[in-house]
């Protein structure tokens, strides 16, 4: 199991990717990425969990304790 984070990887999470932290396994969906609120600078993470509860966490976190189980597409003609 690979176990490095995506910031590791060098990879900048996108809606739609399938993500786990690397310590407790949890599992979550990126349904969402911030960049601005009210305005301002602000970058968060929206993420969908196995258990159907969505919070927001910081790219601190996101980049540094998880991991990419699976990318999201971003070629069109594989969309449901």
């Amino acid at each position: 199991m690979d176990s490095l984070s995506l910031e590791e990887v060098g990879h900048d999470p996108q809606v739609g990717d399938l993500i786990a932290d690397i310590e407790h396994e949890d599992v979550g969906l990126v349904i969402d990425a911030k960049s601005t609120y009210q305005g301002q600078p602000f970058h968060c993470y929206r993420i969908l969990n196995a258990f159907g509860i969505v919070n927001w966490f910081s790219p601190e976190y996101i980049l540094g304790s998880c991991r990419l189980i699976s990318a999201a597409s971003s070629d069109p003609s594989e969309e449901v």
